[in-house]
């Protein structure tokens, strides 16, 4: 657990962003931005001393004296679902998340800036609708992006140790 409190500041075009893809033969809007914040909220409460975040996502004012504030930007986000495996539920997915990171001290001066990239091909299981089924079965692909998210913000988490260093002088 790293002992410093932060704020995260996501960009209004990472918290408002969805995509829609095909899923079970029909439109799936995917809450990507929702996801990617819920994500790095939760992987900070858990790395972090206290993790808060500013408008829209939470009501956190700048960053914390002691602490960093975070500032995340979209860069880009490709979910394309590349070739359909023998059966007709399996999708081999490529995803592509690119984020961008600003590490601010507790006065706003920015210390530090990282790309954060996901580049992977995942398989998928979405089972098409079906005379039984009422719904499209659509969390693989929520889990999907969870899973980029959560690479990304451990990631970012990874780059604090150097950054406490180098802002303290130590």
């Amino acid at each position: 657990r790293i002992p410093i409190p932060v704020t995260y500041a996501f960009a209004p075009n990472l918290v408002n962003h969805t995509q829609t893809v095909d899923a079970c033969g029909l439109p799936y809007t995917i809450p990507v931005g929702e996801i990617i914040t819920k994500t790095f909220l939760k992987v900070g409460q858990d790395r972090f001393n206290g993790v808060r975040a500013e408008p829209p996502v939470g009501d956190a004012q700048g960053p914390p004296p002691d602490g960093y504030r975070i500032i995340v930007d979209l860069n880009q986000f490709v979910f394309d679902p590349v070739t359909r495996m023998g059966e007709e539920d399996r999708y081999d997915v490529f995803v592509d998340l690119q984020l961008h990171a600003v590490y601010e001290d507790g006065k706003g001066t920015p210390l530090a800036q990282t790309p954060l990239t996901y580049h992977q091909k995942v398989r998928l299981w979405v089972p098409e609708l079906t005379s039984q089924s009422v719904s499209c079965h659509t969390g693989q692909i929520d889990g999907t992006v969870e899973d980029a998210a959560e690479t990304l913000a451990k990631q970012m988490i990874g780059v604090f140790p150097q950054l406490v260093q180098l802002s303290t002088g130590q």
